[in-house]
């Protein structure tokens, strides 16, 4: 039964995830912390990222738009090390209450103010979304709502963005890995469950790229937003509970 769960979760993930270029672990991440202790899941789906970035950057590679996106890049992966550091000497209880705002945060920007939020494509601009981004990718390896607000507004072409996306959360999942593995979350178990998962997700990713090229982006917005809203408000459910307990 546990195995069913995690093909279906990092499945739906990865739908959501080639339709929308962005969001699998904003909703793998908090269902699959019910199932795993929470630093090895941010390590399971940052292994399945490694598949899902990489099967969308093969795709889009000749996209990347490196003008526009190098600086951020660059910042984000400074931005990685603390993210994991926080991580692993933070409590597990406060963890998720933190996290659990952030999603709701994450919901409420996407449902509501993604028109309206512009960011000037800029040095300043570049370093704070990339380091916001990096230590958000570091602590929940939900790294992506930073940039997708500024690569939205820098980049005009679904490809380019699609692209620029895919290539901050490879190279960003290559250097969580190393952290993980320095701190000791990469298992056996973990890897097991990778192994199990990676299938699922690569066809979520196959189905979800071809639904992106069709769907209207704005009501998939709207879905993905009330989605990750009611998981923020479960993992905040599920931390009060335990610091009460």
């Amino acid at each position: 039964m546990e195995y069913l769960l995690v093909v279906l979760i990092v499945f739906a993930a990865g739908l959501i995830h080639g339709s929308a270029g962005f969001a699998f672990a904003l909703v793998a991440t908090p269902l699959l912390s019910f199932l795993f202790p929470i630093r090895q899941t941010v390590a399971f789906t940052m292994l399945l990222a490694f598949v899902f970035s990489a099967q969308i950057l093969a795709r889009y590679h000749r996209e990347i738009p490196w003008r526009v996106i190098w600086l951020p890049l660059l910042v984000s992966y400074a931005g990685r090390l603390v993210g994991v550091s926080i991580l692993m000497n933070l409590d597990t209880r406060v963890f998720r209450l933190i996290w659990g705002v952030a999603l709701i945060l994450f919901a409420v920007y996407f449902g509501l103010y993604k028109q309206r939020i512009r960011i000037r494509p800029s040095v300043p601009s570049g370093i704070v979304v990339g380091a916001l981004s990096g230590v958000l990718g570091g602590m929940f390896n939900t790294g992506g709502p930073p940039v997708v607000v500024y690569y939205y507004c820098a980049i005009s072409g679904t490809k380019a963005y699609s692209a620029a996306l895919q290539v901050t959360f490879f190279t960003g999942a290559v250097i969580n890995f190393f952290m993980h593995l320095g701190y000791g979350n990469i298992t056996v178990e973990v890897i097991k469950w990778a192994g199990v998962g990676v299938l699922a997700v690569a066809a979520g990713i196959f189905i979800g790229i071809r639904v992106f090229e069709r769907v209207d982006r704005r009501q998939l917005g709207s879905l993905i937003s009330v989605l990750i809203g009611a998981l923020g408000l479960v993992q905040i459910i599920k931390a009060a509970g335990d610091l009460w307990s």
